[in-house]
């Protein structure tokens, strides 16, 4: 089992894809959308805290992200580099730790503790690693498409194979 400590806005930032003119809600939640739907951090059996300057009070998210293994943390009173570096330095499992963060001085603080630490970069890429190119459009889905494709399918199947 991996946990990963995610630096919330430090990852918005650093990708179009969740900033595009959107608003700071809705970056976080298409950040944890693509938690969810992607699974960049692989297993469901791995844990994801993502950690956001602020207050708890800012954002409510919409689905029990308990079940995804999924944690949403603000930093209340301090910065959510502090507060990243606190949950690193308090663990008690630093070996099963990476953090998600492209900010140098963070990185440099949780290394020290014996923690891993991964880019932006390597962290979101894994998204490629999660999708299938249809060659003739170039369309991408995401592994909840293909899951629901998959499930239509077995439907049309079942139902044809077996018309009584």
């Amino acid at each position: 089992m991996v946990h990963y400590i995610i630096d919330g806005y430090n990852l918005i930032k650093q990708s179009a894809e969740f900033t595009g003119g959107r608003t700071l809600r809705a970056s976080r939640e298409e950040l944890i959308n693509y938690l969810c739907t992607d699974r960049p951090q692989g297993s469901t059996r791995n844990l994801v805290t993502v950690v956001f300057d602020g207050k708890e009070d800012v954002y409510v998210p919409k689905l029990d992200l308990s079940r995804e293994g999924i944690r949403i943390l603000f930093s209340c009173g301090c910065s959510a580099d502090e507060r990243i570096y606190n949950l690193a330095r308090n663990s008690a499992r630093k070996r099963e730790l990476v953090v998600i963060t492209d900010d140098k001085l963070l990185r440099a603080q949780v290394r020290a503790l014996g923690v891993k630490v991964r880019s932006i970069s390597e962290f979101t890429n894994k998204r490629t690693k999660n999708k299938i190119m249809v060659k003739e459009d170039r369309n991408i889905l995401t592994v909840r498409e293909r899951n629901e494709i998959t499930n239509e399918l077995l439907r049309k199947w079942v139902i044809q194979k077996n018309p009584e």
